[in-house]
């Protein structure tokens, strides 16, 4: 079983862990990444979830100490990507159900064909523009909680 860090709701590191499936209480969060990756089409990079066959942001619980290393790990074990965590750029932190959001954003291309998807947990991905991440949002093929992230990022763009 996958460990994961305890965090407070700062997002400051708790000496302790807690086995991934199980829900955090009292002043215990655990901390979930994701990234905005936009190309130079100004289109956004989704996954969509090989479990439920929803368009999600990619991203992952974090197991390490840095949520940016997480960034780098999760883009690398679902599509493939490399990311230098240097050009991330963070966005927010929000706090839901004992549960830290930490959100990034960076400007990379990517070519299509060198994306390696991990089928365990990634069906299929695509890139969006604003537009039509609308028409996902409005046909509800996006993770419900993940229209909230979008909010986030268009504040931070603005």
């Amino acid at each position: 079983m996958e460990e994961l860090q305890v965090f407070d709701i700062n997002g400051n590191l708790v000496n302790k862990k807690i086995l991934r499936g199980n829900t955090p209480t009292g002043s215990d969060y655990i901390m979930i990444v994701y990234v905005f990756i936009k190309n130079s089409d100004n289109k956004y990079l989704l996954e969509k979830n090989a479990t439920s066959g929803m368009w999600v942001i990619p991203g992952g619980h974090v197991c390490d100490l840095d949520p940016k290393e997480s960034v780098k790990r999760e883009c690398k074990e679902e599509l493939g990507i490399d990311i230098d965590i240097n050009n991330l750029k963070h966005i927010s932190m929000l706090h839901r159900n004992n549960r830290l959001f930490n959100l990034f954003y960076i400007e990379l291309n990517t070519d299509k064909n060198k994306i390696k998807i991990q089928k365990e947990e990634v069906e299929e991905f695509n890139y969006f523009t604003k537009e039509e991440i609308e028409r996902l949002i409005e046909t509800k093929q996006l993770r419900e909680n993940n229209i909230e992230f979008i909010d986030e990022l268009i504040k931070y763009l603005q």
